[in-house]
């Protein structure tokens, strides 16, 4: 993959066409790997994410649930750390995610950017843009960390996106592709998961507290390691 800030979105590309399908069967469609389709994604992300706010950023209704979860040892909360129900409108909802993640995605200050030296505001960052993508296209994605010996997860389960990290190299959760990320830069590996993950969210915590909060497995571990292959 290109290493001009875009190569997760080329692995991201590379996972659709080797996927073929979204999990409820529907056609992934394919794109070429370039600045111009990279860009146009990162836009559509944003509208996405701005469209979808209300389950993304906690909504003072406390009815409506979270799309995305971050899961922790304590429970789990809002995957952006936006927890404290005082969003009242829509727009200091939407002002919320883009700060937060939406920032750094795409703004018309991506325009500007020599493609060459892009600044490293624009990278893939993985525990931000992954849920997104999971949510708008509807798949599972493991992301393994090549530098921190660390997994990602992000898993659809009860119609919710869950996020968590395991420490080491942990068995791919079932129906995903499976991306590696060596010294900022990422690959798509040309392989599907087939592990169920043991999915226990806890309570919600209502509180504000980083996105890259991260799962401590010393405290609980998602995948049920000692499954037997037949129970699958």
């Amino acid at each position: 993959m290109d290493g001009d800030c875009n190569c997760g979105y080329y692995a991201m590309f590379a996972a659709f066409e080797f996927l073929g399908k979204d999990r409820d069967g529907k056609k992934l469609y394919t794109y070429k790997k370039t600045y111009a389709i990279a860009r146009t994604k990162r836009m559509e992300l944003v509208k996405f994410g701005k469209k979808n706010v209300d389950h993304c950023v906690c909504h003072p209704d406390a009815t409506v649930p979270p799309k995305l979860v971050q899961l922790l040892p304590e429970g789990h909360l809002h995957l952006f750390g936006l927890n404290a129900p005082n969003f009242k409108t829509k727009q200091e909802r939407i002002d919320a995610f883009m700060a937060t993640i939406g920032n750094s995605v795409y703004t018309e200050e991506f325009e500007n950017q020599d493609r060459t030296n892009m600044n490293d505001r624009w990278y893939f960052e993985a525990s931000s843009t992954f849920p997104l993508i999971a949510y708008k296209f509807n798949i599972n994605f493991n992301v393994y960390n090549m530098d921190a010996a660390m997994t990602n997860y992000f898993y659809h389960y009860n119609d919710q996106i869950y996020h968590w990290i395991n420490d080491g190299f942990c068995k791919p959760v079932e129906n995903s592709c499976i991306l590696l990320l060596h010294d900022c830069h990422y690959w798509c590996i040309q392989a599907r998961g087939t592990e169920a993950p043991t999915i226990d969210p806890g309570e919600l915590i209502l509180c504000k507290i980083s996105r890259r909060a991260c799962f401590v497995t010393g405290n609980m571990d998602a995948l049920d390691m000692d499954k037997d292959e037949d129970d699958n």
